[in-house]
């Protein structure tokens, strides 16, 4: 049964490892059996702490979710941000930059492929990390947005902000594609022909 009090944040070594200790065996659990199958009891048992403690620093099931939420998007911002930096700090071909992207976009979700799926199930009746998956898209859509920007001479379609939305739109759906479905299409042949295919669509 889960309970509502108020909680606190821990301070010293012990308290803060514990903390962690449950945030580590919820993730797994949400992992293993789903988020709405996992109840604060297994996680307590799974992290090793008696139930008493967990309620110590979490409020509830969801406050602990929100928690795994932000450790993941914590990370996900990572890649991103070394994505931004890449684009600030080198003028490569937009072949190039459009498959380091896709690449790293991929490494990424194949990281917390467990998780990334759940998340994209809740994210339809929890509306904060339906929040937390906008805001990534939203990151990813503007690296590309200042991509363009930097080689817009170039380009063929006259409109950055909705390109980027095109293009993100289907480098999201082709990871999707490779890290949650089957194929019997060589990864590398897809790859290669969403690049192209992008190229055509961006460049003159």
């Amino acid at each position: 049964m889960e309970q509502s009090k108020l909680v606190r944040e821990p301070r010293q070594k012990r308290s803060v490892d514990t903390k962690n200790k449950v945030l580590d065996a919820a993730y797994k659990l949400y992992c293993d059996k789903g988020y709405y199958e996992t109840t604060t009891n297994e996680i307590a048992k799974v992290a090793g702490v008696n139930i008493g403690s967990l309620y110590s620093y979490f409020q509830d099931k969801k406050t602990i979710l929100l928690e795994v939420v932000d450790r993941y998007h914590a990370s996900y911002l990572q890649t991103i941000d070394a994505i931004y930096q890449d684009t600030e700090s080198c003028e490569q071909a937009v072949q190039v930059w459009m498959r380091r992207l896709i690449d790293d976009m991929i490494h990424a979700h194949q990281e917390t492929r467990k998780f990334n799926r759940e998340l994209n199930v809740l994210s339809y009746s929890v509306p904060e990390i339906a929040a937390v998956m906008e805001d990534q898209h939203s990151k990813v859509r503007q690296i590309t947005v200042d991509f363009l920007e930097r080689h817009q001479k170039k380009l063929r379609v006259k409109d950055v902000e909705t390109a980027a939305i095109v293009t993100t739109s289907l480098i999201d759906s082709i990871v999707h594609q490779i890290v949650f479905g089957k194929s019997l299409i060589d990864r590398e042949r897809i790859l290669k022909t969403t690049v192209d295919a992008i190229y055509s669509f961006l460049m003159k």
